[in-house]
């Protein structure tokens, strides 16, 4: 009897939904084309010339496949994040663990280089700088709520003053000029994961000086490994007094 009572008791724990802790919540967003277009032609030729391709079936199909690889993600692209670098799949999705929790803001830089500030050089690395040499872009994300309606409210900033970069800040190693991040409102589902708007990656972006400069760096910009040792001596052993 105690037996099927147990069992019912731990079948009831894991029914019950748990709440989404911290360490599960992440933050994503795509990596997608900058959307070029071509300029349109006004000839009558070239109508012509179209309506002659919509009568064959074939064309169809082949526009579907054009269409479905110009829509297709960035993939390659490596991005860091408190701590973390991540590299864009083959969608052109990007995926952190989320540690700014208590904030709804999150800040995009780009930047062709950053610098460290060190605790203990060369070594010990206490938080990175905005390196003034070269150009930079800082954007900044924030959820905001309207009644029932959540949204992205997209906007550029300035660069900080003292060129410190938020711990909240993803950072694409680019020239500025190779990246677009709308500006404006995205309209977004409430959820502990923080799904940002997308962002357009120009052909001229390159991935070689992306790649090896991310890599450059990447030695000093992870997280703190923790470690732990069991104590021969428990609590209880410890406060019992001398006797």
């Amino acid at each position: 009897m105690k037996c099927l009572t147990k069992l019912l008791l731990l079948i009831t724990l894991t029914a019950i939904p748990h709440s989404q802790s911290a360490l599960d919540q992440v933050i994503t967003f795509f990596l997608q084309k900058y959307p070029y277009v071509k300029a349109p032609s006004n000839g009558v030729d070239e109508l012509h010339k179209f309506s002659k391709k919509v009568q064959q079936p074939s064309y169809f199909s082949g526009e579907i496949v054009q269409a479905h690889k110009r829509q297709s993600g960035v993939p390659g692209v490596m991005c860091m994040y408190a701590g973390h670098v991540a590299l864009s799949d083959s969608n052109g999705q990007i995926i952190f663990p989320r540690r700014h929790t208590q904030t709804p803001k999150t800040h995009f830089l780009i930047t062709k280089g950053i610098k460290a500030a060190y605790m203990i050089a060369p070594g010990t690395v206490h938080n990175w700088m905005i390196d003034p040499k070269h150009d930079s872009k800082m954007y900044m994300v924030q959820l905001k709520q309207d009644k029932t309606l959540y949204y992205f409210e997209t906007s550029q900033i300035d660069v900080p003053k003292d060129n410190n970069i938020p711990l909240n800040t993803i950072i694409i190693i680019t020239d500025p000029e190779n990246i677009l991040i709308p500006t404006g409102a995205t309209f977004t589902d409430y959820s502990p994961n923080l799904t940002l708007p997308p962002v357009y990656v120009k052909k001229e972006f390159c991935f070689v000086y992306n790649s090896f400069y991310t890599l450059a760096v990447k030695q000093y910009f992870e997280q703190t490994a923790s470690s732990w040792q069991l104590e021969a001596l428990t609590v209880s052993m410890i406060s019992q007094p001398n006797g």
